[in-house]
């Protein structure tokens, strides 16, 4: 994610239905998984939040704030129901 100093970035993400655990495709959520997310950064102190918001069983929107312009990689897992 390309983070600006001391502003909130945030990204639209959308879970992925083309193929899913053993490979069947076409998988969706039943209703908004829980979604955890967290920044790895190799500058301790830096990253000053990261969170997800408006949740959907299609995605969710991340959001960064950090000390710094550094790019940061987000790292993220949606668990729930499939249908």
């Amino acid at each position: 994610m390309n983070t600006k100093k001391d502003t909130i970035v945030s990204s639209y993400i959308y879970f992925d239905y083309s193929t899913g655990m053993g490979g069947e495709s076409g998988w969706r959520f039943k209703n908004a998984p829980n979604v955890q997310v967290t920044a790895r950064s190799t500058v301790p102190g830096t990253v000053l939040e990261v969170s997800a918001d408006n949740i959907s069983r299609d995605g969710c929107d991340i959001y960064c704030k950090r000390t710094t312009d550094t790019n940061t990689n987000i790292m993220w897992c949606a668990i729930g129901q499939v249908s």
